[in-house]
């Protein structure tokens, strides 16, 4: 429920207390506290939490329909992974088909290729840190995608044709993905190694950098470093095809009339398509703006100042340590967040394996001290 910080006016050392209810007589002291807290709770872009008929999470997905009628005519909101998972599981279970799958753009994410070990030729810390001496200590984003190119030209990577997704059907496109598993591999592979290494090319860049990254660039890293793998792709080709799954992009707003939930797209939204029952696959939340009481250790923390926003998502951290950053204590040594409550600064390094590669590298730090 609670974890705050002892620390006597004017004195520098810290504890923490770990409460597991209200009651003060359940806290207890620790000299080190681990923030894993995993992800935070979806988002609820309609205000539709609590409405009869609406799933505000996805997971556990074989408990998704436990509540849904076998007539129930039912919409996902979402295309990204999870939603992903809400189709597979949805078409096998529910006879009441074809499920509809929207949001604003509709883009699905793509199919995983051949990916091979690729080591960078281009892309590494003596580069960015001798561009950085030229530039006030940052990277510019400018020169970093210059260097991305080049890796992709010694690759033998065409960016145009492998990003370009005008004019294909979803259809098409996975069909494209599948037919250029080795090229479209190769990118995957280059885009992971710059996710193993965001860390340190993350936080070269200047904040207004981090920003143009964000807008322009972060939605292609994210649509192929998180790729399907091909069955799914083949699955989804053969479902749309049958009729099974209807995409649709445009989702302007959803509303609910006491007994159907009413999905309008576009700018006309007195066209109406009425749905029964809504799964919600947006995703989870990133900034601490957006939480509600469905994370209240987390705002608990911020009210207690243990923890402060990060203004990209998450907390603030020490990149190299991820040693929690208090307003109030500044640098508290022991107290180590990792996962996606790190967003903003390890931003698109929320995977297992580089989280694992946090841990193991917070334990060593932990134990470096201890030896000191």
């Amino acid at each position: 429920e609670e974890v705050f910080i002892n620390s006597d006016i004017g004195d520098t050392q810290v504890s923490y207390s770990v409460c597991t209810s209200m009651d003060m007589t359940s806290c207890r002291t620790y000299d080190c506290v681990f923030l894993t807290i995993g992800t935070l709770s979806y988002h609820d872009p309609y205000n539709l939490k609590g409405t009869s008929g609406y799933i505000q999470t996805p997971y556990p997905t074989y408990n998704t329909l436990d509540e849904v009628k076998d007539t129930d005519n039912i919409a996902v909101i979402g295309t990204g992974l999870a939603s992903l998972d809400v189709i597979r599981y949805v078409t096998e279970h529910h006879p009441n088909l074809p499920l509809t799958v929207t949001s604003r753009s509709a883009k699905l994410p793509r199919v995983r290729g051949n990916m091979p070990e690729l080591q960078f030729q281009y892309i590494t810390p003596e580069n960015f840190n001798t561009i950085k001496k030229r530039h006030f200590g940052n990277m510019p984003l400018t020169e970093a995608i210059a260097l991305f190119k080049q890796e992709c030209a010694h690759f033998g990577i065409s960016l145009t044709e492998l990003l370009s997704k005008e004019n294909r059907t979803h259809v098409e496109q996975l069909q494209f993905d599948l037919t250029h598993a080795e090229e479209l591999g190769t990118l995957q592979s280059l885009l992971e190694g710059i996710k193993e290494n965001m860390n340190w090319i993350w936080n070269s860049f200047n904040r207004q950098d981090q920003e143009q990254f964000l807008n322009h660039y972060q939605h292609i890293l994210k649509e192929n470093s998180n790729p399907m793998p091909p069955r799914t792709a083949e699955l989804l080709i053969a479902e749309i095809e049958n009729h099974n799954i209807v995409i649709k992009a445009n989702l302007q707003n959803i509303t609910y009339d006491g007994q159907h939930f009413c999905i309008s797209y576009g700018e006309d939204k007195n066209n109406c398509e009425y749905y029964d029952v809504i799964i919600n696959a947006t995703g989870s939340k990133s900034h601490l703006s957006e939480l509600d009481g469905d994370d209240q250790l987390v705002l608990n923390l911020e009210n207690r100042q243990v923890i402060q926003a990060h203004t990209l998502g998450g907390i603030q951290i020490v990149p190299e340590t991820n040693q929690v950053i208090s307003p109030r204590y500044g640098t508290l040594h022991h107290m180590f967040a990792l996962g996606q409550l790190t967003n903003g600064i390890n931003q698109s390094r929320n995977g297992v394996n580089m989280i694992v590669k946090q841990a193991v590298d917070v334990v060593k730090l932990l134990l470096q001290q201890s030896k000191a």
